[in-house]
């Protein structure tokens, strides 16, 4: 089956499916993701002023996110972030932090 044919069968089985993990497991039996304690968050600079990005280091909280999950924070705690692969998700932010990237790329650290 070809990748245009499978995501068209894919498309009309997903609500049948939606309990599962690709590959068929379901997803309680699914293989789980390790969970980095540290990650590197770049911060881009500002558009059109040519600004250095500005990179921070956060660590794996106590902390719960909004509908479960687990929260990463910064030294300061004025960053609370969420983690999907290497993709962070602003929870919250020091109050000079416009918004501008809501998600942010980020890099696990040994």
């Amino acid at each position: 089956m070809n990748r245009r044919a499978a995501r068209a069968w894919t498309a009309g089985h997903r609500s049948q499916d939606a309990d599962r993990c690709p590959g068929g497991q379901p997803r309680e039996e699914a293989v789980d993701v390790p969970v980095h304690q540290r990650y590197a968050v770049t911060l881009p600079g500002r558009p059109g002023a040519h600004e250095r990005p500005t990179v921070f280091l956060v660590h794996l909280s106590d902390n719960v996110a909004p509908g479960g999950g687990r929260v990463w924070t910064d030294a300061t705690g004025q960053w609370r972030l969420r983690f999907e692969g290497e993709v962070a998700t602003v929870l919250s932010a020091p109050a000079d932090y416009t918004g501008r990237h809501p998600c942010l790329e980020a890099v696990p650290m040994p």
